[in-house]
C-alpha cells in the first residue's frame, strides 16, 4: 500500500500564487498523477515546496518487497479518496475495493509482480515461492540472476589466473628465478630457503596474498548466493573454487 499526503498553507498559498484556487487544482491533479509518474510528481512538488514554503509532501509505502513499483503493471489507477482544503490525501486502489475483494487484489498483484504471472505467490510457514503454473514450471528459478551470478564468478576466476600471472611475470619472481641453477635440480628444502630469504620476492607475494584473500571472499559469497537461489531450480550450478 503507498500513500502521498500533502499538507498546504492556504495562507502562504495566497501569497505566494496570484491564483490560489487554480494554484490548489494544479496541485490536485499533480497528485493525481503520482502512481502514474512517481518520480516526476515527487520532482515537480519538492519544487514547489522549496519556492513557496507552502506544502509539505510525506510518501508512505507499506507491503512486501516489490509492492513499490508499479513498473510492471499495464495499467495504475490512483484514487483521491480525501480533498479537504489543508490535506491531500492519495491511496491505491485497494483501499477503496469491498473488503471480501482485497485478499484476492492483492494476491493477485503479488502473483503479478513476484511470480512474473507465471504463478501464484503463496505463504507457509514463513516461507513464500511461486505455485508455478504447469505452462512454466520453472517459474520459481531466477534463471537471468543465475546467469549474471555465473559470468561474475567466470569473471572472478580470469582474475584469479590473471593475479597469479602478474605475479609470474614481476620482476621480483624473474630475479628469483635468475637465481635457480640451470645445470642440476634443487632439492625442495634448498628452494624454500632461497624462496625464504628473498625479501622483495617475500613482499611481492604478500601483496598477491592479500588480493587474492579479498577475491576469495567475494567469489565464496557470490558462489553461496548461487547456490541459494538456485535451491528452486531444476539443475544445480557448477563451480569450483579456484586454486592457489
Amino acid at each position: 500500500e503507498e500513500a502521498l499526503t500533502m499538507f498546504m498553507a492556504k495562507n502562504k498559498l495566497d501569497r505566494k500564487m496570484v491564483n490560489a484556487t487554480q494554484g490548489v487544482e494544479a496541485l490536485h491533479q499533480l497528485a493525481s498523477s503520482y502512481f502514474i509518474d512517481r518520480d516526476g510528481t515527487m520532482r515537480k512538488l519538492h519544487e514547489i515546496q522549496i519556492s513557496t514554503n507552502a506544502i509539505k509532501v510525506t510518501e508512505t509505502r507499506t507491503g512486501p518487497l516489490g509492492c513499490s513499483t508499479y513498473d510492471n503493471l499495464d495499467s495504475v489507477s490512483s484514487v483521491l479518496l480525501q480533498s479537504p482544503e489543508s490535506k491531500l490525501h492519495l491511496q491505491g486502489l485497494q483501499v477503496i475495493l469491498p473488503e471480501y475483494l482485497r485478499e484476492k487484489f492483492v494476491q493477485s498483484a503479488l502473483s503479478y509482480i513476484m511470480c512474473n504471472g507465471e504463478g501464484e505467490y503463496m505463504c507457509r510457514s514463513n516461507q513464500c515461492i511461486c505455485q508455478c503454473a504447469d505452462e512454466f514450471p520453472q517459474c520459481n528459478c531466477p534463471t537471468t540472476d543465475l546467469q549474471i551470478m555465473e559470468n561474475t564468478l567466470r569473471g572472478m576466476a580470469e582474475s584469479w589466473a590473471a593475479s597469479y600471472k602478474d605475479f609470474e611475470n614481476s620482476d621480483e619472481f624473474k630475479s628469483f628465478l635468475k637465481r635457480l641453477p640451470s645445470t642440476h635440480f634443487l632439492p625442495v628444502s634448498s628452494v624454500h630457503l632461497l624462496w625464504g630469504s628473498d625479501w622483495d620476492l617475500q613482499a611481492r607475494y604478500r601483496l598477491l596474498q592479500s588480493s587474492l584473500e579479498v577475491l576469495r571472499l567475494k567469489i565464496q559469497r557470490t558462489a553461496r548466493k548461487l547456490f541459494n537461489l538456485s535451491i528452486r531450480c531444476h539443475h544445480n550450478p557448477n563451480h569450483q573454487m579456484p586454486r592457489e
